[in-house]
Order: C-alpha cells, then structure tokens, then sequence
C-alpha cells in the first residue's frame, strides 16, 4: 500500500519537473521569437526598399529568345 501511494508520488512529481521544464523552453522560445520580430520586420521593410521594383527588372535577351521558342 505504501509502496503504491511513493509510486504514484514519484510519477507525479516527476510528472510536475517534465511540465516545468516543458514551460521553460516553451517561455524560452516565445522570448526569442518577440525579440527577434522587429528584426526580421526591419529586414524585410529594407529589402523590399532596396529590392529592384518589378518594372525595372530586365530579361537578358537570352532569356527572351528561349521564352519566344
């Protein structure tokens, strides 16, 4: 009987360490993911600045001739 209650005790504590440990790297990764939001914004906002616009790009005739075939 004893015995019983200690097993079931241990499983649930261990049951507890393995939720908190899961939290702590979900936390973990939730932190890094909202750190790292307004740099990947910034980068995207720059690169579609600095991107050449659709009009602007040009196909080399190459290209042109083998799309024409």
């Amino acid at each position: 009987m004893i015995a019983t209650v200690f097993k079931y005790l241990v499983i649930g504590v261990a049951a507890l360490l393995a939720l908190k440990v899961a939290f702590a790297i979900a936390t973990g990764l939730l932190a890094i993911a909202i750190a790292a939001a307004p740099l990947v914004l910034v980068g995207w906002v720059v690169y579609k600045i600095a991107s050449p616009k659709k009009s602007e790009r040009q196909i080399t005739e190459a290209d042109r001739r083998w799309l024409e075939s």
